[in-house]
C-alpha cells in the first residue's frame, strides 16, 4: 500500500501562538502524537488516502479535519483551536455567524489551559504557571508569580522576594534555569555562593514557569530540592504579529498626587524629583514561514518610603538578682528604632530569533539582559538607659543609675548604599525531529555582576554619633501601641536646640573600599537632636532631620558630602 506523510501545526486561533503538547490522533491508523514546543506534529508512513485527524487540547474545543495524503508525498495541515465557551467555531477559512456575546478574560482562560495541559503531560510531578494567567504584574521579581505554589518557600528580602527554597531544602539546593540552562548568581550573601537572588532573574518573553519538586535522573545533583525553569515563548508557528504593552506611573509625594516629588527621603540624593514612569512592551514578528523574531523591553520603578517600614526593638533586664544575691530591678534597658528607605529600578532587554533551517531542524537564539538597581538608606536610633542592663524601673518606667545613659544615632555598618546587579544570559538551542532520531542540543552563557557603593552618591555607607553620660528616664511603657517608653527625658528636662545638647560624629565608613575614618581624619560634624514636642505627648517616631551638611575631602581627594545618613525615628521628647 502506498504511504505518505501528514504534518502540520496546532495553534491558538485567538492569539496565533502555537500550542505545545496538543493531542493529534490519526483516526484510520489508530496512531496519536503530541505536538512539540513549536506546535508541530508529523505522521510518517501514513496510508496514501484521505485521513481523519482529531485534534484536542485541554480547555479548547476539539477539531476534526481531513487530509488527503499523496503517495510518497507530504501533506501539510494546520489546525487552529478555539477556547471552550466561545460563541462558535468553524474550520479554517469558514465564515461563522455569531450571536451577540461578551468576551471575558480570554487571555487568562487560555493561560490556565496551557498550564494544566503542561502538568498533565509532564514526566514528573510539576507545577506550571503561565505568565498570562496572572495578569499584568510587571517584570520586577519572579517570586511574585510563584510564591503561592505548593512546596515553594520564599525567603523575603525586606518586603521583596529574596530567595527561593524548594521541597523543604535550603535555597542553595534549589536550581533556577532559563530554558533549561542554569542562571548565574553574584554569590553575595551569608548563605552560599550557589544561591541566586530572585531579583537577578531575567523575565522577558516568558511563556510559563515550571517548578519540578521531584528530581529525575536527567537532572543535576545540585538541585536536590528541585528546579524552577523559565520557558520562553516558541516563535515558529506564529501566524501573525503580536504586540503587547503596558504603561503606568508612580506618584510619590507626601502631600498627595503631584508631578513633583517632595522631601521623602533622608538624603537629597534619594527623593524622587518627579513622577516616575514604568513601561513594558514586547513584539513577536513572523518573517516568512521559516523565521520569527521577538523583541522586548521593560522599565519599572518603585519606592518604599521610610514611613512604611518602622520597627522597634526593646531590651529588658530579666535577672532579678545580682551575682552577689542582692535584688535587681527587672526593667527596660535599651530601646532601638529602625527605618529603611528603598528605591528600586528594574530594566529588562530581550531578543529571540527562531529559524527553521530544514524541514526537521530548528535553531533558536536568545539574548536577555536584566539590570536591577536598588538605593537603600537605613536609620538607627538607640537609647541606652544603662549600658550594663542595670536600669532602675518596673513595668511602667525606667531610669538610669546616675549619668550612665547614652543616645546613639546611626551605625558604622554599611547602611546606605546603591547596589546595581547586571545579569546577562545568552543561549543557542538546536532541535532535530526526524523519523528515527530526536536531538536536543544547547549551549548557554550566563554572567552576573553586582556593584555596591555609596561613594558615587555622595553619602557615607555608615556613620555613628552619640551623646554619653546622660541621666535618662522613660515613662509610659505600657501606653499606646509602642513597646518603648512614650515619654523620655534626659537630665530631668527635655533635650532640644535650646539645651545645647549635641552629638559628635565619631566614626564613618565609605564604600566600595570600606575605608574607616575616626577622629581627626574626618572633621567631626555636630548633630543637633531637636525635640519634636513637649514631654507627655503621645509616642510616635518622628525625627525629620539629623543635622547639618558638611562637605569634606576623603583620603582619595574626592569631595563628598556627609549630609544625611537616614531619618531616625525617636520618642517625641528626648
Amino acid at each position: 500500500e502506498p504511504r505518505g506523510t501528514v504534518e502540520g501545526t496546532v495553534y491558538n486561533r485567538s492569539t496565533g501562538l502555537p500550542l505545545s503538547r496538543a493531542k493529534v490522533v490519526l483516526g484510520e491508523a489508530a496512531r496519536e502524537v503530541l505536538t512539540d514546543d513549536e506546535g508541530r506534529f508529523a505522521f510518517r508512513g501514513a496510508p496514501a488516502k484521505t485521513l481523519r485527524l482529531e485534534v484536542s487540547y485541554l480547555g479548547f474545543v476539539a477539531q476534526t479535519v481531513t487530509a488527503a495524503v499523496p503517495p510518497n508525498g507530504v501533506v501539510n495541515r494546520d489546525v487552529g483551536l478555539t477556547r471552550e465557551g466561545t460563541a462558535g467555531t468553524g474550520a479554517e477559512g469558514e465564515t461563522v455567524v455569531l450571536e451577540k456575546f461578551e468576551v471575558i478574560a480570554d487571555q487568562t482562560m487560555s493561560a490556565q489551559a496551557l498550564a494544566m495541559n503542561e502538568q498533565r503531560h509532564a514526566a514528573n510531578i510539576k507545577n506550571v504557571v503561565a505568565f498570562d494567567e496572572l495578569g499584568d504584574r510587571g517584570y520586577e521579581n519572579i517570586g511574585n508569580y510563584v510564591r503561592f505554589l505548593p512546596g515553594i518557600a520564599i525567603i523575603e528580602d525586606g518586603e521583596n522576594p529574596g530567595k527561593i527554597a524548594l521541597g523543604g531544602f535550603p535555597a542553595e539546593m534549589s536550581r533556577l534555569q532559563l530554558d533549561g540552562a542554569d542562571l548565574a548568581g553574584t554569590g553575595i550573601g551569608p548563605e552560599s555562593s550557589r544561591t541566586l537572588a530572585l531579583q537577578e532573574v531575567p523575565m522577558m518573553n516568558i511563556e510559563r514557569v515550571e517548578v519540578s519538586e521531584v528530581p529525575t535522573p536527567d537532572m543535576p545533583a545540585a538541585g536536590l530540592g528541585g528546579s524552577l525553569n523559565l520557558v520562553t515563548k516558541s516563535l515558529l508557528g506564529l501566524k501573525r504579529p503580536t504586540l503587547s504593552y503596558q504603561a503606568y506611573m508612580n506618584f510619590n509625594d507626601r502631600d498627595g498626587l503631584t508631578l513633583s516629588g517632595g522631601p521623602r527621603q533622608p538624603t537629597p540624593q534619594l527623593p524622587p524629583k518627579r513622577a516616575e514612569p514604568s513601561v513594558n512592551a514586547s513584539l513577536a514578528l513572523p518573517v516568512g514561514k521559516r523565521l520569527a523574531i521577538s523583541l522586548g523591553v521593560s522599565r519599572s520603578w518603585k519606592q518604599r518610603p521610610t514611613d512604611d517600614t518602622p520597627s522597634e526593638v526593646a531590651f529588658w533586664n530579666l535577672k532579678s538578682t545580682y551575682p552577689t544575691g542582692l535584688p535587681k530591678d527587672i526593667a527596660f534597658a535599651i530601646g532601638q528604632w529602625r527605618q529603611e528607605a528603598d528605591i528600586t529600578r528594574t530594566e529588562n532587554y530581550q531578543l529571540n530569533a527562531d529559524w527553521r533551517i530544514a524541514r526537521n531542524d530548528t535553531l533558536a537564539v536568545g539574548l536577555q539582559r536584566r539590570v536591577a538597581t536598588s538605593e537603600k538608606s537605613t536609620s538607627y536610633f538607640t537609647a541606652r538607659i544603662n549600658a550594663s542592663y542595670d536600669a532602675i524601673g518596673d513595668a511602667n518606667f525606667t531610669q538610669s543609675r546616675g549619668n550612665t545613659g547614652t543616645i546613639e544615632m546611626g551605625s558604622n555598618n554599611p547602611l546606605n548604599y546603591e547596589s546595581t546587579t547586571t545579569n546577562d544570559q545568552a543561549s543557542v538551542q538546536y532541535r532535530h525531529r526526524g523519523s528515527a532520531w530526536r536531538i536536543d542540543g544547547q549551549a548557554a552563557y550566563s554572567r552576573s555582576v553586582r556593584e555596591r557603593s555609596s561613594l558615587g552618591k555622595g553619602y557615607f555607607a555608615g556613620t555613628f554619633a552619640r551623646i554619653v553620660n546622660l541621666n535618662m528616664r522613660g515613662d509610659g511603657i505600657n501606653d499606646g501601641n509602642s513597646i518603648l517608653p512614650a515619654r523620655s527625658r534626659s537630665g530631668m528636662r527635655p533635650a532640644g536646640p535650646s539645651t545645647g545638647s549635641t552629638a559628635t560624629t565619631t566614626a564613618c565608613r565609605i564604600r566600595p573600599r570600606s575605608t574607616r575614618c575616626t577622629g581627626p581624619i574626618w572633621p567631626p560634624a555636630a548633630w543637633t537632636w531637636p525635640a519634636n514636642s513637649a514631654a507627655g505627648s503621645p509616642s510616635r517616631p518622628g525625627w525629620r532631620s539629623i543635622g547639618r551638611t558638611r562637605t569634606t575631602s576623603d583620603p582619595t581627594g574626592r569631595t563628598r558630602s556627609s549630609a544625611g545618613i537616614g531619618t531616625p525615628p525617636s520618642p517625641r521628647t528626648i
